[in-house]
């Protein structure tokens, strides 16, 4: 038996329940004209949060809408940390996830108007050491980074810097070992590695690092004073704290230090300084006067270059089919960093972010002159998504989106705990007791302690991720982890019984693997 490793536990709920309620023939709304925004829209938009953070168990949220000029509406909700009952504000600091792809690729745009790298050319070309599985794949580009189109599996380097905690260098470097499974430039395939090496490049085209260029070129021209791309740069306590679900509850879980993918997703920031970043972008570039990065490259980040196909990104595609009006979702397409999506006549882009136990979502629009951003420390992605369009519609004089109210019926499923496989009936190929020990692979392991009754503890040696082991019969094992934002996933004995070392990989998934460049891990023998 190959058992079914579960994706990312907020992914998974989504894909299954939402899916499954969409199929069944959701009703969305007719159509009706609407009136110019008004004071009287947003107070009925923070009445309708804060029912539905209640009813969908978010502990806090904070919500801007922005128009060319300046902040239109801001509202902060609920706490930044369930355990204590602090208020968020909007000086509140979220890891805001993904969305940082947005400003690593503005970051990066603002490094080309300055001739430092140009989009355009291989990351070969300035990172010499670079390679592809296939030489064929060797041409891939910046922008082929930036917009998914590496060729590389969906999420192929997701457990190296997730789980294993790999450096940036390190998992760069394991993008060689990683087969594409497209042509170059041909199919979407959504992968954090590749802004790992995006950045890596930038960093040997300008000898500053990450974090240094991010500051220079994109933070301090913005103002964003209370943005960072790492949890120990924090100016004060004022911090949201991450929650994850058990039960559909609710629980305080671990910040994630996002190390090796920080171009993917480090960014932490407040609802003001994320306003400062989306009026940049509303503007063509610029923020009170001040050029950021120019017309031209602004227009690029945002522009598709890639149209999606369903099973490219199916959970935003359900989350739009999920809106309230459907029928006015036109073409989802991707830019560089950034989706594009064409909704009431109006081209929007946006991006969702989702790191353990965080979660937002942000959304403008340069043709309506309006955009949205909400912030969350839950860890459900439909929540600020669908949230989102129902600032959008307020802010546009839109009909009113009440999408999470329509479909509250879905929250449990939504936020759920994750099955774990049935066992196969056949007896351990080794009990879980035998298997104790260090395992590792040349981007990191993880120890395997025995435990009582049939369990093993395993813990991620860089990370200090801790999971429970168990076995699934024969050579396959399950490994459940206590945070509830980790991916559980399946390990299989590949070594002959009795063979040393003893060898675990993970068990083949009709999900993307966690660890596609080094799927092996091998006992350490003393």
């Amino acid at each position: 038996m190959n058992p079914n490793r579960t994706p990312p536990k907020a992914a998974f709920s989504l894909c299954i329940g939402l899916a499954a309620f969409l199929l069944a023939g959701c009703a969305a709304g007719e159509l009706e004209q609407a009136p110019p925004p008004s004071e009287r829209q947003f107070d009925e938009l923070d009445s309708y949060i804060e029912t539905t953070m209640r009813d969908w168990r978010v502990p806090g949220v904070a919500l801007a809408i922005v128009g060319r000029d300046g902040v239109i509406h801001t509202a902060t909700y609920g706490t930044t940390d369930i355990t204590n009952g602090d208020p968020v504000d909007t000086d509140t600091i979220f890891a805001v996830g993904s969305n940082g792809k947005s400003l690593t690729a503005a970051m990066l745009g603002a490094l080309q108007d300055e001739g430092a790298l140009d989009l355009s050319q291989p990351i070969g070309s300035v990172l010499p050491d670079f390679a592809m599985a296939d030489s064929d794949h060797d041409a891939v580009t910046f922008e082929d980074a930036l917009s998914h189109l590496s060729g590389l599996p969906t999420q192929s380097g997701l457990g190296a810097w997730y789980l294993q905690g790999a450096d940036q260098p390190s998992l760069v470097q394991s993008i060689r070992r990683v087969k594409p499974v497209a042509p170059l430039r041909t199919r979407f395939g959504y992968n954090n590695s590749m802004f790992a090496a995006a950045a890596q490049a930038a960093e040997t085209a300008t000898g500053k690092d990450y974090h240094a260029l991010m500051q220079a070129k994109l933070f301090t021209p913005l103002g964003m004073k209370r943005s960072s791309t790492s949890l120990d740069q924090f100016p004060d306590g004022n911090l949201a704290k991450p929650h994850g679900y058990v039960g559909g509850q609710p629980v305080r879980i671990a910040f994630h230090p996002v190390i090796g993918a920080a171009a993917a997703g480090s960014v932490n920031a407040s609802l003001m300084d994320m306003t400062r970043f989306i009026r940049m972008m509303l503007n063509g570039g610029t923020m009170d006067g001040k050029t950021v990065i120019t017309q031209q490259t602004a227009g690029a980040i945002q522009s598709v270059r890639h149209e999606l196909a369903p099973d490219e990104m199916p959970e935003i595609f359900q989350i739009l089919g999920g809106v309230e009006y459907p029928q006015e979702v036109g073409q989802l397409g991707y830019g560089l960093g950034l989706a594009n999506v064409e909704y009431f006549g109006s081209d929007y882009a946006f991006h969702g972010g989702s790191i353990d136990g965080m979660t937002s979502w942000m959304m403008w629009s340069p043709q309506a002159g309006v955009g949205v951003v909400v912030l969350t420390n839950s860890g459900n992605i439909a929540y600020p998504a669908w949230a989102s369009f129902a600032a959008v519609n307020a802010a546009a004089g839109l009909p009113a989106d009440r999408t999470l109210v329509r479909l509250a019926s879905m929250r449990d499923a939504i936020i759920a705990d994750p099955p774990t496989p049935e066992g196969n009936g056949m007896a351990p190929a080794l009990p879980v007791a035998e298997l104790a020990g260090v395992y590792a692979n040349p981007l990191g392991g993880f120890e395997i302690v025995a435990g009582a009754k049939g369990h093993a503890d395993l813990r991620f040696i860089k990370t200090g991720y801790e999971a429970d082991v168990t076995s699934l019969g024969g050579p396959d094992y399950w490994v459940d982890f206590a945070n509830p934002a980790l991916p559980d996933f399946g390990l299989t004995l590949t070594s002959q019984t009795g063979e040393s070392p003893l060898i675990l990989s993970e068990s083949p998934s009709e999900y993307p693997a966690l660890f596609a460049a080094d799927p092996a891990f091998t006992r350490r023998v003393d």
